[in-house]
């Protein structure tokens, strides 16, 4: 068997599972999760695979099932291949933003914790801060990486909570909210106010995560002159083509396909 870490760090409901890997190995002292992995005798690239729970749990200290709970791991059944558990929860694999980590400083001054919620690849604002999330380190100038010393530290030693945060237009934080509230996530009092307030249908705040995520896209994949489409929405389209546009460059090419095969 594998070596074990020194002692357990206690994951936290709706964690990241990258994040917890980073968090646990700043715990630890070490550099980046990439020595998590060295200690279980796995490749880097391997530390949050399926095939890798049993043997990466008996190193991290967890029961399997809790951290198998923490991943986003393949959905089993029939045409579920591409289908991921999240937060209890289907998404698409496409939904998740494995490249580019999103953060927020406002909410890691308050716990360095990676939340789950980031790791969507629509989510690129706080409703609870009512900011922009980043993906950039502004002293470097690369792009933030899941590889790195801290949750709340950037490769070159920057501290991300010594960041101000940037306001995001009510736009998008309402339809942050949306997503957080389907995600099982707080997003505040005031962007509840803000869900409220837009008069969003009822329906579409009923929908399941995944649901909702590809309702979002497709009216964000709306061209203004689509009118006959677009009425059949009382949404504002400009908060769903915001959250597309800064999402990743996959997202809008994919949005179709994805409804194509998958009903709303």
């Amino acid at each position: 068997m594998s070596a074990r870490l020194l002692f357990r760090v206690e994951p936290v409901a709706g964690e990241s599972p990258r994040g917890y890997l980073c968090r646990a190995a700043h715990a630890h002292g070490y550099c980046s999760p990439v020595s998590l992995a060295q200690i279980a005798g796995l490749q880097a690239s391997c530390l949050d695979r399926e095939d890798t729970i049993k043997q990466l749990s008996y190193a991290l200290r967890l029961d399997p099932e809790e951290w198998r709970s923490m991943c986003y791991h393949h959905v089993k059944g029939r045409n579920r291949f591409k289908q991921r558990s999240f937060c209890g929860q289907r998404v698409s694999a496409d939904d998740l933003n494995y490249r580019h980590p999103r953060l927020c400083s406002a909410c890691l001054r308050e716990r360095p914790i990676w939340w789950a919620v980031w790791d969507l690849g629509l989510v690129v604002a706080c409703p609870i801060h009512r900011s922009l999330l980043f993906n950039q380190c502004p002293a470097c100038n690369r792009r933030v990486a899941w590889r790195r010393p801290a949750v709340q530290k950037c490769r070159c030693g920057l501290d991300f909570r010594d960041l101000a945060p940037e306001a995001a237009d009510s736009d998008l934080v309402a339809i942050n909210a949306a997503i957080y509230r389907a995600a099982g996530f707080p997003s505040g009092e005031v962007a509840e106010l803000d869900l409220t307030n837009y008069c969003f249908p009822r329906e579409m705040l009923e929908l399941r995560l995944g649901s909702l995520l590809r309702l979002i896209l497709f009216v964000g994949s709306i061209r203004e002159k689509d009118t006959g489409i677009s009425g059949t929405f009382t949404c504002p389209n400009a908060s769903a083509r915001s959250a597309c546009a800064d999402s990743e460059p996959w997202t809008r090419a994919k949005c179709f396909a994805l409804l194509r095969t998958t009903a709303i």
